[in-house]
C-alpha cells in the first residue's frame, strides 16, 4: 500500500509550528508531533501520544531503525544543518527587528514633538503672537503657522 488515508501534505515550516493545545483537534496535535519530534520518539512515546490512526502507520513507517544506516546519516546531517540556518535566521530576524523597533521609536519621537510644537504654535496664535515670534520660538515654517487655524480644536 503506497498511500495513507487521511494525511495531505502541504510545504510549511512544522518546526516553527506553535504546540496546539490539548484540548484542540487530536489529529491535528497528533501530525505536529509526528513532524516535529517524531523521528526521535520511542515506540513507547509513541503509543503514549498518538491516536490517530493515520498518524500511527506513519510512524511506522518513518521508524529511522527501519531505514538504511545512508538514509538515517543523512537525516542526522539535515537537521543539523536546519538548525544552523534557523539560529541564522534567528539571528538575522532578531537585528532587523530591533532596528525597525528603534527606528519606529525615533519616527514616534520626532512626530510627537512636531505635534506639540504644532500644539504650542496654535496656542500662540490664539494669543495673537506674530507669525515671526512663533517661527523663532517653534522653529516652524511660517507656512506651517499659516497653516493652523485659530478655530482648530486639536491638531
Amino acid at each position: 500500500k503506497r498511500y495513507i488515508d487521511g494525511i495531505e501534505l502541504i510545504q510549511y515550516s512544522v518546526m516553527n509550528a506553535p504546540d496546539i493545545p490539548p484540548l484542540s483537534d487530536q489529529e491535528k496535535q497528533d501530525w505536529i508531533t509526528f513532524f516535529k519530534r517524531g523521528a526521535r520518539m520511542s515506540e513507547e512515546q509513541v503509543k503514549a501520544q498518538i491516536q490517530t490512526t493515520a498518524v500511527l502507520e506513519a510512524f511506522d513507517r518513518a521508524t529511522l531503525s527501519k531505514l538504511p544506516s545512508s538514509v538515517r546519516e543523512a537525516y542526522d546531517a539535515e537537521n543539523i544543518q536546519y538548525a544552523r540556518v534557523s539560529q541564522y535566521t534567528a539571528e538575522v530576524v532578531a537585528k532587523g527587528e530591533a532596528k525597525g523597533v528603534e527606528k519606529g521609536k525615533a519616527e514616534g519621537i520626532k512626530e510627537g514633538q512636531k505635534k506639540g510644537l504644532l500644539k504650542a504654535a496654535l496656542g500662540m496664535k490664539r494669543l495673537n503672537i506674530p507669525t515671526a515670534h512663533i517661527v523663532e520660538a517653534t522653529g516652524l515654517s511660517s507656512s506651517e503657522i499659516d497653516a493652523i487655524k485659530v478655530d482648530d480644536q486639536e491638531l
